[in-house]
Parts: structure tokens; sequence; C-alpha cells
């Protein structure tokens, strides 16, 4: 009916987005996901690039075992940050919005402070290795 004027979806498949955005009158403006460095939503991330789709990573900091990952730390300690710092600034990095969730004022300011922390290319490979196909929550 002409209704909506810009729409955002949450928690759907790359083939679902697609899928939308040819039979929708009104392209996705956003698409929110679970995204982190276990699932980095590779291929969806791409896509919504290509196509003008802005993507926000809900979860970004809540897979078990991440912030405790080796990786994680070193990168962090390249930057001079917490592994959560590190972990947001790879979202940054590419072009993610991430979204994580604290009460902590301290945390609030680290977390807002995260895109200053630019990866390089080395870092976001490293982070890369830890995508895992299996994972599940």
């Amino acid at each position: 009916d002409g209704l909506a004027r810009s729409l955002g979806v949450c928690n759907v498949t790359l083939p679902q987005l697609a899928g939308l955005t040819d039979a929708a009158r009104v392209r996705p403006a956003l698409v929110q996901v679970e995204c982190h460095p276990y699932r980095p939503r590779d291929a969806l991330v791409s896509w919504c690039h290509r196509h003008g789709v802005r993507v926000v990573a809900h979860s970004p900091l809540s897979a078990p075992g991440l912030l405790d990952e080796p990786v994680v730390h070193a990168v962090a300690d390249e930057h001079g940050v917490s592994p959560a710092t590190a972990v947001l600034a790879w979202h940054c990095t590419r072009g993610v919005v991430p979204i994580p969730s604290t009460t902590t004022r301290e945390h609030v300011v680290a977390n807002l402070a995260a895109p200053r922390h630019s990866l390089t290319d080395d870092q976001r490979d490293r982070m890369a290795g830890l995508a895992d196909p299996a994972f599940q929550r």
C-alpha cells in the first residue's frame, strides 16, 4: 500500500534477503544478524555492501569463549585495548555496525571508542581464522 518508507530485517539468511530485495518495492536499508569472529557472515556482509544495505551485528561479544581467544588477546595487546574493544574494532574495520550490550559506564565509553582502532589486514586475517562454520548458539 506504499506505507513503508524504509525496511529493516533481522536474522535472515542471504537467500531470504536477496529474495526480499527482489520482491519488495522498498529495499531493505539494514539487516541485523548475529555476527562475530566465530560467525562472520562474510557472504552476507559482502552482498549487503554491494547492494547498499547496512549490516548491524547483534551479540557481537557474547559468543562463549570469544573474548578468551589468544588471537583476540594478541590483537588487543597490539592496540593496547581490551579484547572486547579489539572485536568491536574488527567489526568496524569490516564496515559492520556492532551493537554490544553493557550497563557499565566504563564499557560504554570503551565501546564507543572502538572505531578509532582500525585493524591491519594481517590482524583481520588472524581474526578471520576464528571462523567456525559449525558454531551454533
